[in-house]
């Protein structure tokens, strides 16, 4: 199962697991936060294979997201920060994402992007009280059904599109090439 974060967390728990610019987060606070978000994904009617794209800088709360979205069995399609509005538009429609995380310093671009989306996404920010808020109106313990995910990497493709790359996980949660 994917429940990996646990163990660590109950052996070393004011351990450091996560250290950016602004904090340092210890492993039972993420552990805490990575059970959180699988909790407010579910809730928001996410289930696994969905797609969630990120938009973000190396910080703290993009890795806790990253955690919880593949531990929910979420597809993660991390989005270049160099792209413009039209092409994050693009690969959200094609990978048919249900939740899209923008960090603070992105918003403009991403809400300028998810404008072109015709349909519904679960839209978190990070790097704000927004994102507390969310966390904080989830429970802690552990969510039950965990199955470990992976990413789709976007290519820059040779037909003038990005073309989205799969890794597909066996029941195991081993590549396939691997198991």
């Amino acid at each position: 199962m994917a429940e990996n974060f646990a163990p660590i967390a109950d052996r070393k728990p004011d351990a450091p697991a996560l250290v950016d610019e602004t904090r340092t987060v210890t492993w039972r606070t993420f552990n805490t936060h990575v059970n959180q978000l699988i909790h407010a994904f579910r809730a928001a009617g996410l289930e696994a294979g969905d797609a969630i794209a990120v938009l973000g800088d190396n910080r703290a709360e993009l890795f806790e997201v990253l955690g919880a979205a593949m531990h929910a069995g979420l597809v993660v399609v991390p989005l270049n920060w160099h792209w413009v509005p039209e092409e994050i538009t693009y690969v959200l429609d094609d990978a048919e994402v249900r939740a899209f995380v923008v960090d603070e310093t992105f918003t403009g671009v991403g809400l300028e992007a998810i404008a072109g989306v015709n349909r519904p996404l679960l839209t978190i920010r990070i790097g704000g009280d927004e994102y507390a808020e969310l966390l904080a109106a989830q429970p802690a313990d552990e969510p039950a059904d965990q199955i470990l995910a992976g990413p789709m990497f976007y290519t820059s493709g040779t037909t003038g599109r990005p073309k989205g790359v799969r890794n597909v996980l066996t029941r195991a949660g081993m590549p396939a090439s691997v198991w």
